[in-house]
């Protein structure tokens, strides 16, 4: 059986984005088992899926909290993952995941860049070292929309229209630039 990691670390918006593309995934490998490495606010969401085996905690501390960056790392390393898919494509787990993995895994796996759709299979005769790396690009099958799977506190989507619009206006206090105008909201929910 295959060990697969998902790395998506971002926020609600950018997680829920991510999870019909994060399914179609799974669905590729269905008898390997998952760990998602994500946010520990997003994990009640996954868990909803039914898919996932394990989970890898990082809730972005600064890079100065070595004790809780190296037990990241560890857990990363010690799943001993044939593939790897990642969903983040971020300096940040570039540098933590790819670079910590690439050294110190003592065994041979695959990582996928799935949002520059490129995959990196690293050949490792032991730990310690960089081992061998070829790039090539890859197929990242079309994410599904179905999330019929998510319920809420005693609610379930069942009891939604079939057809409705979830608007959730706001975005990171870190990054008021990706804010989208209120106006904009507005006109779309007066179209709607």
């Amino acid at each position: 059986m295959k060990k697969i990691l998902i790395i998506k670390l971002g926020a609600l918006g950018d997680f829920i984005i991510a999870l019909g593309a994060i399914m179609r995934q799974v669905e590729q490998y269905p008898d390997a088992e998952f760990t998602l490495m994500t946010h520990s606010s997003l994990i009640p969401i996954a868990r909803q899926t039914g898919k996932f085996s394990n989970y890898i905690v990082d809730n972005r501390v600064s890079y100065l909290n070595l004790k809780e960056q190296m037990r990241i790392a560890r857990a990363a390393i010690s799943g001993e993952f044939d593939i790897v898919i990642d969903f983040q494509s971020n300096r940040r787990v570039r540098c933590n995941y790819y670079s910590a993995l690439r050294l110190l895994s003592g065994k041979s796996y695959e990582w996928i860049d799935a949002v520059r759709i490129k995959k990196i299979s690293i050949v490792k005769k032991r730990a310690f070292s960089w081992g061998s790396a070829t790039t090539e690009e890859c197929c990242v099958p079309e994410p599904t929309t179905d999330l019929s799977f998510l319920h809420g506190e005693n609610k379930y989507f069942g009891e939604l229209p079939e057809r409705f619009v979830l608007m959730i206006p706001g975005c990171s206090p870190k990054h008021p630039f990706k804010r989208w105008p209120v106006q904009n909201y507005c006109a779309v929910a007066q179209r709607l």
